[in-house]
């Protein structure tokens, strides 16, 4: 009840909206930013490495990477991702969100730094080196990507707490533009300054050695907003929620919250001991109270997101938006019906011609997919390969 609410934490819920929030909104937002450049960077490149390591001498195409080492490279941060989901949300509860907060983000620093430092020149060193340190920079992100959306929660009040977690959120849409604008940039002067003929003149010159540097600094260009926040990270003071009502210290909660919101705020430990004697609420995350109050927004939070990360991998493998399989097709297409049947508004405005085109589309490039060489790495990739200047039409973007 709010009547047995922390005065710390009601200054929280009813506090105005200060200099304090937007701080809150640049530090979480750049963990989301950073996280989503790291992610997606590498479907940027995947190309060029086919270029670089796997071009077959007297070949007339160029080289691109096999089907089985380009679904390694672009999987196992996402690999790495659930797994440091699942130990630093746990550990986050343990040791706080502030001090795992940095320890995510040096770890991400860190590994995004020896993702491009990959040693050798050797092919199958170069691809092991980059996906082990992709899958810990994955584990990284997977700590940083729910600290961030908890901190945000955390520090907001009622009134623009959707407001500030959405503003945090939309950071991951700028960081996969950001991937784009340094590949863009980056090959762009590399283009201009090493200039190579066309593939069809000089298959061994077409890719010039200087074309290695390319890949590696868009990888370790990640490191940049990270580091840059690291700092505010450090001075951030632990969020009250967690220290009053998970470390039970009520003392240091009105401390760091009466800096921040410059108000006096009493400290109420014997109403933290009162509370917990009564509130009856610690349960597991795997017990039958857990998914009897929780289990229904759980699912459906987690049912939007797989949707969203799948539409996510197909765009790392730089495909395009059909090609996907005929069941994901057929599953989509009785998506669309549904909504013609249920959805007034949208039978009004689609007719059944146009979910009809809509799903041959589907089946066509699903079938065209068993044909192709997954040498198609998106509009931005094809940019980045210029460098080379490849004889090849670039593949359709999503």
């Amino acid at each position: 009840m709010a009547k047995d609410q922390l005065n710390v934490l009601k200054a929280l819920d009813v506090a105005k909206t200060q200099w304090y929030h937007f701080t809150a909104i640049v530090i979480a937002g750049m963990g989301f930013f950073t996280d989503s450049y790291d992610l997606f960077c590498i479907s940027l490149v995947t190309k060029l490495l086919g270029r670089i390591y796997f071009y077959e001498e007297g070949s007339n195409k160029p080289g691109s990477l096999p089907s089985n080492v380009a679904a390694a490279i672009n999987g196992v941060a996402l690999c790495g991702t659930l797994a440091g989901q699942l130990f630093f949300g746990w550990l986050g509860d343990k040791m706080g969100r502030k001090r795992v907060y940095g320890i995510t983000l040096m770890l991400m620093v860190i590994c995004s730094i020896a993702s491009g430092l990959s040693f050798s020149k050797d092919p199958k060193a170069v691809v092991i080196t980059l996906c082990f340190f992709r899958f810990w920079l994955g584990f990284g992100i997977g700590g940083d990507y729910p600290l961030s959306a908890t901190i945000m929660s955390e520090y907001a009040n009622k009134k623009t707490r959707g407001a500030f977690i959405a503003a945090v959120f939309a950071m991951q849409g700028f960081g996969i533009l950001a991937g784009g604008m340094v590949a863009i940039i980056v090959s762009s002067v590399f283009s201009a300054y090493y200039p190579a003929p066309p593939f069809s003149v000089d298959p061994v010159l077409s890719t010039i050695p200087q074309a290695d540097y390319v890949w590696r600094i868009i990888l370790m260009f990640g490191a940049l907003p990270a580091l840059l926040t690291f700092y505010s990270r450090m001075k951030m003071p632990e969020t009250a929620r967690y220290t009053a009502l998970v470390a039970k210290n009520a003392k240091q909660a009105a401390e760091d919250m009466s800096k921040v919101l410059q108000v006096e705020i009493v400290a109420e430990q014997e109403k933290i001991q009162e509370l917990e004697k009564r509130r009856g609420n610690d349960f597991g995350l795997f017990t039958t109270q857990f998914f009897r109050r929780h289990g229904l927004h759980l699912l459906g939070t987690a049912t939007t997101w797989y949707r969203e990360l799948e539409g996510d991998r197909s765009s790392m493998r730089g495909e395009a938006l059909g090609k996907r399989s005929t069941a994901t097709a057929i599953v989509e297409y009785g998506t669309l019906y549904v909504a013609t049947a249920f959805v007034p508004q949208f039978h009004h405005h689609h007719s059944n011609g146009y979910i009809d085109a809509v799903m041959g589309n589907y089946m066509r490039d699903a079938a065209s997919n068993n044909h192709s060489n997954n040498n198609n790495d998106g509009s931005v990739a094809s940019k980045a390969a210029t460098i080379t200047n490849a004889d090849q039409p670039s593949g359709r973007s999503i």
